[in-house]
């Protein structure tokens, strides 16, 4: 059972909020004292801690500098209890350490969703922590890439340790990656957390897609966790980065070839699209090809690939999306062999849970040796979990 430290001044509230977390099954000690809080903390083993922002604003923010500084607490998610919601509070609260806002008067839904996100979220900081990141690629120890070195690539902030963790710490900048997998197995969900993570780190983001737009990319990545305009806005108003703007993220929209079309065509013109975007560290998704590809003649395909490897120079990255049926096996070597990073995808029933599977084939020009997968499945509003089952290969 989870144990958290609620520190609140109004008895109330404390009653209140005690009694829906222990119906969620969490665990409650509580005090109206900053003192006995840090107290507690220091003694006690708790998963996390409530925080009255009153209480913190009191005693000009010691409070929460104390917990954060206090290496026994330093991995504890500190969540704010706010009556009013303020941006000064909240991006002082957050550079201080704390890593999410509780509205008071609260809704049970609403927080037993942040509770169970800022746990599940330091559990995976932690595990990140305790493992060594996975070296399955052949190459000498000393050039190894780490989670750790994740400036050197698109990876996913942190949001999705695993993910982090099998792409030793992100896909590089200026490199060519194949997404390929049946359909429903989750490409889009991890791609999306790729999106998150370069937005977040303040690079620009280009996604092409045949039934997106900007809004729906984001209402749809808001519905899993990854709320890109309120990052952006928690960030800056935090102060962390200053250059992050929602201009970071560009839609395209791909025009799909009808019977009196030539698709052949339709190919060219979007790799002279992505020709044209700007130099930088851009992260770019061609996200619907599949159709186009099944149209196409391989020589086609292949053009299309070469000229999109030709076009990852000057910081840009280009991750190609794909059903398993766009490519026949001898076309999909050879498209393979073209791309820097291979992420193969699939599904598996584990028990009763039908669980999707990523497995990592190819990672910057390197065949792994080694099992290099995870499973997870995807919860509203939670987004990826990751399923701890034996690992199986795609």
């Amino acid at each position: 059972m989870a144990k958290i430290l609620l520190m609140d001044p109004q008895r109330s509230a404390r009653r209140n909020m005690k009694a829906d977390l222990v119906k969620l099954g969490y665990e409650i000690q509580e005090t109206d004292s900053t003192q006995t809080g840090l107290e507690m903390a220091a003694k006690g083993r708790y998963n996390g801690i409530i925080l009255d922002v009153q209480m913190a604003i009191k005693d000009d923010w010691k409070v929460l500098e104390e917990l954060k500084r206090n290496p026994h607490m330093k991995g504890t998610p500190v969540m704010m209890l706010a009556a009013v919601r303020s941006n000064q509070n909240e991006a002082t609260g957050l550079r201080l350490g704390a890593t999410h806002f509780i509205s008071k008067p609260w809704k049970t839904d609403s927080l037993a969703l942040t509770v169970r996100v800022a746990l599940r979220e330091a559990e995976e900081r932690a595990r990140i922590e305790r493992e060594s990141a996975p070296m399955d690629i052949v190459v000498p120890e000393e050039e190894r890439p780490t989670a750790a070195t994740n400036t050197s690539g698109f990876g996913t902030a942190g949001k999705l340790v695993k993910l982090d963790n099998v792409l030793a710490g992100g896909l590089s900048f200026e490199s060519m990656t194949l997404i390929e997998g049946s359909p429903n197995t989750g490409k889009s969900v991890i791609y999306q957390y790729l999106i998150y993570g370069a937005i977040t780190s303040g690079e620009n983001v280009h996604y092409f897609s045949a039934d997106h737009t900007k809004t729906d990319l984001m209402k749809q990545m808001a519905s899993i966790d990854l709320d890109i305009r309120s990052s952006l806005q928690a960030r800056l108003r935090a102060n962390i980065k200053a250059n992050i703007n929602d201009e970071q993220l560009q839609v395209h929209a791909i025009k799909l070839a009808t019977n009196a079309d030539d698709p052949a065509e339709f190919l060219s013109a979007l790799a002279a699209e992505i020709r044209q975007i700007p130099p930088g560290r851009t992260l770019i998704i061609l996200g619907h090809i599949s159709s186009l590809a099944q149209s196409c003649p391989d020589r086609s395909v292949l053009n299309f690939f070469a000229a999109c490897r030709d076009h990852c120079v000057d910081g840009k990255s280009l991750v190609v999306v794909a059903r398993e049926s766009a490519f026949d096996p001898q076309l999909l070597l050879r498209l393979n062999s073209l791309c820097n990073n291979y992420l193969k995808f699939g599904a598996e029933t584990v028990g009763a849970r039908f669980v999707n599977f990523l497995e990592v084939q190819r990672l910057n020009n390197a065949e792994l040796r080694k099992d290099n997968s995870f499973g997870f499945m995807v919860e509203p509003e939670i987004g990826v979990h990751v399923i701890p089952v034996a690992k199986i290969k795609v």
